[in-house]
């Protein structure tokens, strides 16, 4: 399952208390929930090919959520992972995709194509990428990923991160700043498409059934 990181930053409750800072969104916080937040992609304006990502910041009300659950506690799959600020509780989002408006997605709707953004595009992107995923794994007669957090936590702290995610390391969500490996602003980053959804569909020994 798959869930928006927010599109507020670290303030997601923002437009309700504008004195609560570091809210995180639920269900995207919960354990057994992959969360999603959001990056503004740059392409090869010649090819179409990718060229870079920071982490989405637009300001209060266009920026990837992500930071410190307040509720629930830090999953197995966190506990040797260096986050930002807690080693105790939750920390979001999981991994990104682009989710800018200005570097969207094309919608049709009432007549006429528009570009739409926000994490609640990223994150059935990123669902979307998983039933291929799947796909390639029926064929090969192997069971489905299943829960996918674990599996991204493995890659990240493996030799083949790099092969398989783009890493964000530029940019904030108004509180957390990207590095180098898993932060709370853009998590491990976004997929690498065609080379991680090539080790899903064939690497037994990541995807544990």
């Amino acid at each position: 399952m798959f869930a928006a990181a927010g599109d507020n930053g670290a303030f997601d409750d923002y437009e309700v208390d504008h004195s609560r800072a570091h809210v995180v969104d639920d269900p995207g916080s919960q354990s057994y929930v992959t969360c999603v937040g959001g990056s503004k992609l740059t392409v090869n304006a010649k090819t179409g090919t990718y060229k870079s990502e920071v982490v989405w910041n637009d300001g209060p009300f266009g920026a990837s959520g992500g930071g410190i659950s307040q509720v629930w506690p830090m999953p197995n799959y966190q506990a040797k992972v260096d986050t930002t600020d807690s080693k105790t509780h939750r920390n979001t989002p999981d991994v990104s995709l682009n989710a800018d408006p200005n570097t969207g997605y094309a919608n049709f709707f009432d007549g006429q194509w528009t570009a739409v953004g926000g994490t609640s595009c990223a994150a059935p992107s990123w669902a979307a990428f998983i039933v291929r995923v799947n796909q390639a794994r029926e064929e090969k007669g192997m069971k489905p990923v299943g829960f996918l957090n674990p599996v991204v936590y493995a890659i990240g702290k493996g030799a083949s991160y790099k092969v398989n995610f783009h890493g964000i390391t530029k940019g904030n969500n108004l509180v957390y700043k990207a590095k180098v490996g898993y932060d709370n602003a853009s998590g491990w980053g976004s997929f690498n498409g065609a080379k991680l959804l090539r080790t899903l569909a064939n690497e037994k020994d990541i995807v544990k059934n």
